[in-house]
């Protein structure tokens, strides 16, 4: 697993810390939202999504506390039953980042902490696996 070490160094690379964190999602938050998707997710990814909120993250990564962590964004489960809404989401994938056009990269649910990384397309809910991990995934920033 990728180390809390190696995000930072990621993350500051690429991202201007902030000088207070944002506040981040608590374990009862966590739960319910793991709970929602029927899923564990990876513990890269729950450290990852902690570590961010320290640093001003450009795009559109999607938050896992209600209130969002990351001032002004939408959160995992309002964003996926947007989705659903609008048709033809994918069942499994889990939204984390909007990259702005329609489209999102996304984990899937069915294969918990193992999960790979997905791209989902707008147009047409394409399915396209882009990475292996979610650590593979964060050391590919900022290809996104």
């Amino acid at each position: 697993m990728i180390s809390n070490a190696e995000i930072r160094t990621i993350l500051e690379r690429h991202f201007s810390r902030r000088s207070e964190a944002e506040s981040g999602a608590s374990d009862e938050e966590w739960d319910r939202v793991q709970e929602y998707f029927s899923c564990q997710f990876p513990e890269s990814f729950r450290l990852f999504m902690t570590i961010v909120t320290e640093y001003y993250f450009e795009g559109g990564l999607l938050s896992v506390a209600s209130d969002g962590e990351i001032e002004g964004e939408d959160t995992l489960i309002t964003t996926v039953e947007l989705e659903r809404e609008m048709g033809n989401w994918p069942i499994d994938a889990v939204p984390f980042y909007d990259v702005g056009n329609g489209d999102y990269y996304c984990l899937n649910g069915n294969e918990g902490p193992n999960s790979r990384v997905y791209y989902v397309y707008h147009e047409d809910r394409r399915v396209e696996i882009v990475k292996a991990s979610f650590d593979d995934w964060i050391r590919g920033m900022p290809d996104y």
